[in-house]
């Protein structure tokens, strides 16, 4: 049951509606004052939410884990294989050249990449 609105008074739904008119029209993310309009969750919604994050963050990371390691197969299978190259006697020295090349290349990227990653260690801490 709701009362009538009464000269020089407003009803609370109209309070509402003003503040929320008047965050929508500031176009901040803070809202009006810092103050923000959420809706509130329910006990089951967030336990639905978290387990459903959770889930979704192990998936992530069990994909990421996968791909790192074929990508870090790939690369020493590669290695190995100019390896191979550089080292063997009856290779051609086109064969020797490129896979020289792949080798530094290879090196040179790890070298960069182990640098950058302690780099971005430092960054955290």
């Amino acid at each position: 049951m709701s009362l009538p609105d009464q000269p020089g008074t407003t009803s609370s739904s109209s309070l509402v509606n003003d503040v929320a008119s008047a965050a929508i029209q500031n176009n901040n993310s803070q809202g009006i004052a810092g103050f923000e309009i959420k809706p509130t969750e329910h006990a089951e919604d967030r336990a639905s939410r978290i387990k459903r994050q959770e889930a979704d963050a192990t998936f992530r990371r069990i994909k990421e884990l996968v791909f790192f390691a074929v990508c870090l197969l790939l690369v020493v299978g590669i290695f190995l294989v100019a390896a191979k190259l550089v080292s063997d006697p009856k290779a051609s020295p086109d064969d020797k050249k490129w896979a020289t090349a792949v080798l530094s290349s290879i090196v040179t990227s790890t070298i960069a990449f182990l640098a950058g990653k302690s780099s971005r260690d430092d960054d955290k801490k």
